[in-house]
């Protein structure tokens, strides 16, 4: 509820979906609106370029010649206005099976913005890379 969003916000801690406390802002003066998300999860590897607002500025899904050493795990949250776009990004040829390379189109055709977590993050995307993830972190 709002109530518990703006209570959060002054106690300066979001315990339910982490966001920086710096991003934070209470929400107190109305009309107030909700919007109800679809979302994706996908794993991107490196590619990623942002402006101090976040707005995406290049995006690149699996480079083939990373330029950093970030890697991204990202979530999509795709609003109603947004779904019509995924039949013109097919019917223009785009490849429909890695979920990253929507938003790596859409970000050229309209703002698209990215939100930079804390924290560590691990691509656990095989059976080898699961088993070495739960040896390393068994005794955390």
């Amino acid at each position: 509820t709002v109530d518990h969003y703006n209570e959060l916000c002054a106690e300066g801690v979001d315990y339910d979906f982490g966001k920086p406390s710096k991003y934070m802002k209470p929400v107190d003066t109305a009309p107030f609106y909700a919007v109800k998300r679809v979302y994706q999860v996908s794993a991107i590897c490196d590619g990623l370029k942002i402006n101090e607002d976040g707005q995406v500025l290049d995006m690149v899904e699996k480079p083939s010649e990373p330029k950093t050493e970030w890697g991204i795990y990202a979530a999509y949250f795709y609003g109603r206005e947004i779904i019509p776009l995924f039949d013109r990004y097919i019917a223009e040829g785009n490849p429909p099976d890695a979920p990253g390379n929507f938003p790596s189109w859409l970000y050229k055709i309209m703002p698209v913005y990215a939100y930079k977590g804390e924290g560590e993050c691990i691509d656990i995307g095989t059976p080898e890379n699961y088993a070495q993830t739960c040896e390393e972190y068994k005794d955390r």
